[in-house]
């Protein structure tokens, strides 16, 4: 199974940072961490706030330094390419997050949708159309909390399993 990953943010404008990660292993495992913010990390939208539902001091007092998460993320996956439903935002984010924690990414990120169309053997409105019912599915059969990086994480591994059902 190929790895995939997730961000939560303090927001969606261009002085946002991340807030959350996940990421899966090729075995499955999803590890999650807060991040703490460095100190001139001062954005946040309520807006966001609602739909994640992290609390800027929980992110604060929970949260594990930048250093620590890229060291983390490297060891991990290191050398893949790891898949994402959201490559530009969560490109930005890891990237802010390992300018923060003084390090480059060993890995590096690719969009799933066309590897859904290849992976399904459809292309335009057909895929587009499969693809959108098995987004529906996988959501109905990951329970949580949507737009936490750990659930949406499971959402992606659901979603590639059913598109290999075929």
């Amino acid at each position: 199974m190929p790895c995939f990953l997730d961000f939560e943010a303090s927001s969606l404008s261009g002085d946002s940072y991340p807030i959350q990660v996940a990421w899966s292993d090729a075995r499955g495992h999803i590890e999650c961490h807060l991040i703490r913010p460095e100190a001139d990390w001062t954005d946040w939208d309520e807006h966001s706030e609602e739909a994640h539902g992290l609390e800027r001091e929980r992110v604060i007092s929970e949260g594990v330094e930048a250093e620590e998460i890229c060291r983390r993320m490297n060891a991990v996956l290191g050398g893949q390419t790891v898949l994402t439903d959201a490559l530009s935002m969560d490109r930005f984010w890891l990237l802010r997050l390992f300018e923060a924690g003084n390090r480059m990414p060993s890995f590096r990120l690719a969009d799933i949708t066309p590897l859904l169309q290849q992976r399904l053997s459809l292309k335009g409105e057909e895929a587009q159309a499969c693809i959108q019912a098995l987004q529906s599915r996988a959501w109905r059969n990951v329970p949580g909390h949507a737009h936490r990086a750990d659930h949406d994480v499971a959402y992606l591994m659901e979603l590639w399993r059913l598109s290999g059902e075929g």
